[in-house]
């Protein structure tokens, strides 16, 4: 599964979901979101193995994408969740930080999960290149790409024009040619990383939205596993620990996929979101003037098109109002005619949008 066809499902209600492995990490990265420690908390293997083996073939996501913390810290696990979800037709992807890279081999049983998953991705950072050095990455993956074809890096710089990204996009270049797309994003202040980010932050002004123009949500469409089993509708690293009711699909220990999907597909407020966004949304269900907010800084997330959403406060008369919009036929024609339109715009058009402009064609190479 290549990098550009994860992100073709992304904007697609239920299509993925994205499971937290564990919060725990054995790096110490300044700018980590999730604050991970190596004493972090983590769910049962069982609880997320029974929550897996909710899937089924007639109801599963297309992609079980797997993160942390650090997620190869539980090999065992990552393998036999992954050839769980193939029985049923689900591909799966892992996220790590390549805590291993610095050991002269890679640990047998870290080698046997990049083998079992579809795809595997690696963080690259100066915060982490700190503690696991670039030399050491670069011969840790000459070696994954003979375990696994289907390899991307995640690349992470600190602004827009952030001089790192100048200089470590032209070496993985030179190495590996086109052979190991890249998705390239930008530093928010989340987890460690709001202590000492937020006042250095450029804003880019490339887009703006409105209250009053509807800019639809994409992020609102896979069901995200958080650290403590509680599903959300958003990956939004800030909502960690509280996770607004509208935002809210389950918990894995009482819900099974079915239901988490049916909940992502079908409530009223998050097909509003997606189809309106969250500053429309507000703005209709009577909130306040309108404004111009910048979009695709790297503060983006918390930009007032995100706290328009984690804000939102939906009484049953609400509820009730959105219910009636998309029971029309013409709420769902233009429904189905947005997401087909996102679908059409492709992976690279994602990247664009929702990470670092200059570079999202980089998720595409070696497609």
């Amino acid at each position: 599964m290549h990098l550009a066809d994860l992100l073709s499902f992304r904007a697609v209600p239920a299509a993925g979901v994205a499971v937290g492995i564990t919060r725990r990490c054995p790096l110490h990265c300044p700018h980590c979101s999730t604050s991970s420690t190596a004493r972090s908390e983590e769910l049962p293997s069982a609880v997320l193995e029974q929550f897996v083996d909710s899937f089924t073939s007639l109801e599963h996501p297309q992609v079980l994408a797997m993160s942390g913390g650090e997620a190869m810290m539980r090999p065992d696990l990552v393998r036999h969740l992954a050839l769980k979800a193939r029985q049923v037709g689900t591909r799966s992807s892992v996220l790590s930080g390549l805590f291993f890279a610095t050991r002269t081999s890679i640990p047998p049983k870290i080698r046997n999960a990049i083998e079992a998953v579809d795809h595997f991705s690696v963080s690259m950072d100066q915060h982490h290149e700190a503690e696991v050095p670039r030399r050491d990455v670069f011969r840790t993956l000459d070696t994954v790409l003979d375990l696994q074809p289907h390899v991307s890096i995640h690349l992470m710089g600190h602004t827009l024009n952030d001089a790192y990204l100048g200089s470590v996009i032209p070496a993985i270049r030179q190495r590996y040619g086109e052979r190991i797309p890249m998705l390239v994003n930008t530093l928010s202040a989340y987890g460690r990383a709001r202590e000492w980010f937020g006042e250095i932050a450029e804003v880019d002004q490339r887009d703006t939205r409105a209250e009053d123009t509807p800019s639809p949500c994409t992020m609102a469409a896979w069901p995200v596993v958080t650290f403590d089993g509680t599903v959300a509708a958003c990956g939004n690293d800030n909502l960690i620990g509280r996770v607004p009711p509208h935002l809210k699909l389950g918990h894995i220990r009482n819900d099974g996929w079915p239901a988490i999907a049916r909940a992502c597909r079908e409530r009223a407020a998050l097909r509003a979101l997606r189809l309106l966004g969250p500053l429309n949304l507000s703005q209709r269900l009577g909130n306040s003037a309108r404004r111009v907010i910048p979009i695709g800084s790297p503060l983006q997330d918390h930009s007032a098109f995100c706290r328009a959403c984690t804000s939102l406060s939906l009484n049953p008369s609400a509820q009730d109002e959105l219910s009636a919009y998309f029971d029309k036929p013409g709420t769902q024609t233009l429904e189905l005619a947005v997401l087909a339109h996102q679908q059409a715009l492709g992976s690279a058009e994602f990247a664009r949008r929702h990470a670092h402009p200059h570079f999202a064609d980089l998720v595409t190479l070696g497609y």
